[in-house]
């Protein structure tokens, strides 16, 4: 388990982890429960976060190891928590309020402790409520667990009176809005108790090493001139108890070292997917494989932080020990590695120009690979059917061949770096020999002084013989973290919200968009307004800005300028969790994970009820195909969905979009894989939901699933040509198309 820090008389707490009675809570509890009390907590302290805010992005299960996700949770309600193992009644009196774990499941707050009269308040989260239960804290023992969740406000948070609007929240902690490292080395910095256990291990460790040396100079230099044998067996028997404990410190040292690396792992991979999956469309890099191969530049920083490095750097800061022992028992000799240690680091560190400047051309030639690849995987269909294998070998040759070059040199200058240091160790025992048989021969140092020094010579430049690896990694990592610094510092979709009203109203005020390196605007100054509850139906040409305008509405892009509003509010001023909850978004092309049909549709909505979920796949379609499926919604989903049609596809989504119920729907192009006879009943689902209340927007090339919509937007070039009824819109058109024969005519 973790370290756990004690108190003078109080609870134990865990900083680096969670206990086992905290553990054991937790597994009895849901996310959402968890939710509801961190929102109470922070509402107290006068902040107003919303509950879609601290349960986004957090792991789908409706039962898992939530407290892992504590610290990312608080910080999303402006809250620092941690988590300690406590029962009520050592619960400081000045303390609440905190949460606590009930025995039968779910989560309470005690409000106020009174252990002079022996009693506490303890307040329902879920109901929202102020005033609790007056409790005897013995019967409160009998009903809580002995864990408590401690909060306070964090201190970047800007507290805003309750039903008011919070600021937007700054960055969390660790989280870049410019080039830098603090994120991650924030992270480092909690575990710094255990790399002072190693620090400590590697002292006992290299003390521990002078065991042998020291053994065989008194065995030479005393037991065999004196023959006495029973010194030998004491001192025999030394050794080997020093060797024992070498070994466990060792095991110790290791087992802290990889426990460390683990939470560090744990802690900074879930900030960068965080970051990942967090980050503006807008700034996503062109390639999903070079992306992903960003990522993995990940596994270089943590390796530095989990393998032998942290043990090469620690030994190497214990040099100074071996060599103040060689003087003393070899006088002058110490000289030897004395100038052999400063000249290796010199040309180790000299060579790490270049083998710098190396990784770096590597890593981008990798990236570069490692991008055609995905494409070549997730395109191989129309690859296939263009006949463009040939093309796309072309490219693939092309980036191994440069990823193969630059990646030689990199590895030449390592493999250097390590021969220097190979035979920089040679040439010192060498040396050591020779001068030490003079010194022997003199009378000036003793034989088992001179085996001794030879042993301690080897304890010396053993650091070094893996620090010009260590330093290779080093370098490695430090190009790695450079680039994911690039990807931290990227800007964010905002999680602060405020009262969302869910109307359905949506207006565009001037909006212009353009995407990220596109030659024109996608839309140019476009206004309109769409009342709650009404049915729009969005035409004109391919590229013509029909799409944008969903994104827009659903935050995935933000307007260059202009505003979108959803019921006279900034969508801006809203948090991605409550507007795609309120704003649905389907888009033409959909993505299907791999899986279950049930899990793509329940993805977003892990715990809908039955009857949601039915309502859903009927209203889509999807149980049109999935009732003849042996296994129904359990039938299994390939990759991508390759495994579904089109317009199943299609239906996939849309059912996944109306499990959330949302105020207003956008859908592009619902019907364009579909045949007639699914069109119709798509159709008859689309007038069922409309019947409900909902604002729907269908941008089509298909006039017949125009029939139920009232209003037409027509667009051409990004620009809004046409507003109004819809009869009256297409017979404006029929009017134009006429003129325009007419005229070629």
């Amino acid at each position: 388990m973790v370290e756990i820090e004690t108190r003078p008389g109080g609870p134990t707490s865990t900083r680096l982890g969670v206990s086992d009675e905290a553990e054991a809570a937790e597994k009895t509890e849901r996310p959402a429960d968890l939710a509801d009390a961190i929102v109470w907590l922070a509402r107290w302290h006068g902040l107003s976060p919303r509950r879609g805010d601290i349960v986004h992005a957090l792991p789908a299960g409706e039962r898992g190891p939530v407290l892992a996700y504590l610290e990312d949770m608080g910080r999303r309600a402006g809250l620092d928590l941690k988590v300690e193992n406590a029962p009520p009644h050592r619960i400081s009196p000045v303390t609440p309020p905190v949460a606590v774990f009930r025995e039968a499941g779910g989560m309470a707050i005690i409000t106020r402790i009174d252990t002079d009269a022996g009693e506490a308040v303890l307040v329902d989260p879920l109901r929202g409520e102020e005033t609790g239960t007056v409790m005897t804290l013995d019967a409160l023992g009998a009903l809580l667990k002995p864990a408590v969740i401690y909060a306070v406000p964090a201190k970047t948070a800007k507290a805003a009176p309750a039903g008011v609007a919070a600021e937007a929240p700054p960055p969390a902690k660790g989280e870049m809005t410019a080039a830098g490292s603090d994120w991650f080395w924030s992270a480092v910095r909690r575990f710094w108790p255990n790399y002072v256990q190693v620090i400590v291990a590697a002292l006992l460790i290299n003390i521990l090493g002078l065991a042998s040396p020291l053994f065989i100079r008194i065995v030479y230099d005393r037991v065999i001139p004196n023959l006495a044998i029973p010194t030998l067996w004491a001192l025999t028997a030394g050794v080997a108890i020093a060797l024992v404990f070498d070994i466990v410190l060792k095991l110790l040292r290791a087992r802290i070292v990889d426990e460390t690396g683990r939470r560090v792992d744990m802690a900074v991979a879930g900030r960068l997917f965080d970051k990942l999956i967090g980050i503006k469309l807008a700034g996503r890099p062109e390639s999903g494989g070079a992306f992903a191969s960003r990522m993995r530049d990940f596994d270089t920083v943590r390796d530095v932080l989990t393998s032998s490095s942290v043990v090469a750097i620690t030994d190497l800061a214990f040099i100074g020990v071996f060599l103040w022992v060689m003087w003393l028992l070899v006088g002058p000799l110490v000289l030897v590695p004395t100038l052999v240690v400063p000249i290796v680091l010199g040309l180790t560190l000299a060579i790490q120009i270049p083998l710098a400047a190396a990784q770096r051309e590597s890593q981008a030639d990798s990236a570069m690979r490692q991008g055609i690849l995905a494409e070549a995987l997730n395109g191989l269909e129309a690859l296939k059917a263009a006949g463009a294998e040939g093309w796309v070998r072309r490219s693939w040759d092309h980036a191994v061949a440069a990823s193969s070059r630059t990646s030689a040199r990199s590895r030449f200058w390592a493999t250097l770096a390590v021969t220097l240091v190979a035979t920089a160790n040679q040439l010192t025992s060498i040396v050591i020999i020779v001068w030490g048989v003079f010194l022997v021969i003199s009378g000036d140092i003793t034989v088992g002084a001179l085996i001794a020094a030879s042993i301690l010579t080897g304890r010396v430049l053993a650091p070094l013989a893996s620090i010009a690896q260590t330093l290779t990694r080093l370098v490695q990592a430090r190009g790695a973290l450079t680039v994911l610094n690039r990807l931290m510092a990227q800007p964010s979709e905002t999680a602060s919200s405020s009262t969302l009203a869910t109307g359905g109203g949506i207006a565009f005020r001037g909006v212009t968009f353009s995407y990220p390196k596109a030659a024109g605007p996608a839309l140019a100054d476009v206004s309109f307004a769409i009342a709650p509850g009404e049915v729009v139906g969005i035409i004109g040409r391919v590229g013509s800005g029909k799409s944008t305008i969903g994104r827009l509405m659903a935050g995935l892009y933000e307007a260059g300028d202009g505003q979108v509003l959803l019921d006279g509010r900034d969508i801006r001023q809203i948090g991605v969790a409550d507007l795609r909850e309120t704003v649905g978004y389907c888009a033409q092309e959909p993505y299907l994970f791999t899986g279950t049909l049930r899990a793509n549709i329940v993805m977003g909505r892990p715990f809908a009820s039955e009857a949601d979920l039915e309502r859903a796949v009927r209203l889509s379609g999807v149980a049109a195909f999935a009732g003849e499926h042996p296994n129904g919604l359990d039938m299994p989903v390939a990759e991508g969905g390759r495994s579904l049609s089109g317009g199943q596809r299609q239906a996939v989504a849309l059912a996944r979009i109306l499990l959330r119920r949302p105020s207003v729907l956008f859908l592009d192009e619902p019907s364009a894989s579909l045949d007639a006879r699914s069109e119709l009943a798509l159709m008859a689902g689309l007038r069922e939901i409309a019947d409900e209340g909902v604002t729907l927007l269908i941008a089509t090339h298909r006039d017949r699933l125009l029939d139920i919509a009232s209003r037409l937007l027509v667009f051409d070039k990004g620009r809004l040509m046409a507003d109004g009824p819809k009869e009256g819109v297409m017979t404006k058109l029929r009017a134009m198309a006429t003129e325009n024969r007419n005229a070629a005519d």
